[in-house]
């Protein structure tokens, strides 16, 4: 059997669909700025890092304090980083870089800080807050 190759005009026009109703959120994509990548990279933090599995980070990380997809504030400049945090382990180095940027740094939920939340007003950041690096501990 040979088949005969379709011709343009053998082409049936398409229907056009019209999506109505309000549009999906949308992110503001969060790009820190190159000096903030430099600064947490310097403490290993790195700008949108991933542990990958939540499940086999937590089995394999005992006592972890795992915070996937992290967003982290600063009053003074906003959202300064989002990526994963386990506090168990970098509290020290979030502590280092607010010393650094001479201000307090708030960890917040992965969803409390994305989306149309990406540009909260600070006392709604520290309200969201989980942590922050003024925390005694």
């Amino acid at each position: 059997m040979i088949k005969r190759q379709r011709k343009h005009s053998d082409l049936k026009p398409m229907a056009l669909v019209i999506l109505t109703g309000p549009p999906p959120p949308l992110d503001k994509e969060f790009k820190a700025s190159r000096r903030m990548e430099v600064i947490f990279g310097r403490f290993g933090l790195s700008v949108g890092r991933c542990f990958g599995s939540k499940s086999a980070y937590r089995e394999n990380n005992p006592g972890c304090i795992f915070i996937p997809n992290a967003n982290v504030f600063c009053r003074t400049r906003g959202k300064v980083f989002w990526g994963d945090l386990d506090l168990a382990r970098d509290k020290p180095a979030l502590r280092r870089v607010a010393a650094l940027l001479r201000c307090r740094l708030y960890v917040l939920w992965e969803f409390d800080g994305r989306f149309e939340n990406a540009d909260l007003r600070h006392q709604e950041v520290r309200r969201r807050a989980l942590w922050n690096t003024s925390v005694a501990e």
